[in-house]
């Protein structure tokens, strides 16, 4: 095999990322801007990943009385129950 042939890019691969680079600005002009959304449900459940991820709860042994996961989960839970609104019925991962 010939070294020129690897490092020489196929008939193909100029197409290919022109039509990847047109497919990503449409894909952006389509989606407009990304904006962060700070409702108290979503909060929450930062705060409830936090917790869990970084485990700041067993840093603080005043806080292990409290249970702070487990009253993020019932706040979470109690505000999406009350507040049905901030809950989406449609495919996020579509």
């Amino acid at each position: 095999m010939n070294t020129s042939t690897l490092l020489t890019p196929g008939p193909g691969s100029r197409r290919s990322t022109r039509v990847a680079g047109a497919a990503a600005g449409s894909f952006a002009g389509a989606a407009g801007r990304l904006e962060i959304v700070r409702d108290p449900l979503r909060l929450l459940l930062f705060a409830l990943t936090i917790v869990t991820v970084s485990r700041v709860h067993q840093h603080y042994p005043q806080l292990a009385p409290l249970r702070p996961a487990l009253l993020l989960v019932i706040a979470a839970t109690g505000y999406a129950y009350l507040n049905p609104r901030y809950l989406t019925r449609a495919n996020v991962l579509s």
